[in-house]
């Protein structure tokens, strides 16, 4: 579920933005990202205390950036969503560019890193928080807190929509069900039923998930072509195979 607006919407308001820094709790030895770091509101404040990593479609932005020749700070004129996979952090402070929210938090569901502070709409918040795919799968990977509102005067120009701040911060107990799904998401290149071949070879026959595969018709899908009842079932179908 995207959001509405495309904009680009700069964070102005420096008492959010010391709000977001104070949260990530930086230490001298994080590698932060910034996703959509755009004129760099957050990309400074981080840049003062640890190392950063920003990222920005925009020319025009990195190149901005890369004019105060910030000295801790790596900074890529790329696509979030390609650069994301050979980006090595452990924690995320962004303003992100909400109308990349969904295929963006089920990227992140990939990466290992400890915490992230992020902005996103609070429309969102909501498609996280409930039994949506990209719901299900990043909260079996994290946990998510809401933090706190926004409000629309705190960016320039102002967002259609209404924002929020949430955290998310890796899952420090997983159970098999977790663990499985974060094997699938690894394996979502693959249809299901293949990807379930691979993850039970040694527990479970072809034969047994091909007779699954016949009650349960959605496990010839890929994981993200999965509906959001679709996804609920196979939550359900792991928790019957371990």
């Amino acid at each position: 579920m995207g959001q509405p607006d495309h904009g680009i919407h700069y964070m102005t308001d420096r008492k959010i933005i010391e709000y977001m820094i104070r949260k990530a709790r930086l230490r001298p030895d994080d590698i932060v990202l910034d996703i959509g770091a755009g004129k760099g509101a957050l990309t400074l404040e981080i840049n003062r205390q640890c190392d950063c990593i920003a990222v920005d479609i925009e020319k025009e932005h990195a190149d901005f950036l890369a004019s105060h020749s910030l000295k801790r700070t790596s900074i890529l004129h790329e696509n979030i969503l390609t650069a994301l996979p050979k980006l090595n952090f452990n924690k995320i402070i962004a303003n992100i560019p909400y109308s990349i929210s969904e295929p963006l938090f089920y990227a992140l569901c990939k990466k290992e890193f400890d915490l992230a502070i992020m902005t996103i709409g609070e429309r969102f918040f909501h498609v996280l928080s409930t039994d949506t795919k990209t719901g299900i799968i990043l909260r079996s990977q994290n946990d998510v807190s809401y933090l706190r509102s926004i409000p629309k005067t705190a960016f320039s120009p102002p967002p259609r929509v209404r924002s929020c701040i949430i955290e998310l911060r890796k899952k420090t107990r997983q159970d098999e069900t977790d663990r499985l799904i974060r094997h699938l998401l690894f394996l979502d290149d693959k249809k299901i039923k293949n990807a379930l071949d691979t993850l039970f070879e040694k527990q479970r026959s072809r034969r047994e998930i091909a007779s699954l595969s016949q009650q349960s018709p959605f496990l010839g899908k890929k994981l993200t072509a999965l509906s959001n009842k679709e996804t609920i079932q196979l939550v359900a179908l792991l928790k019957e195979l371990h």
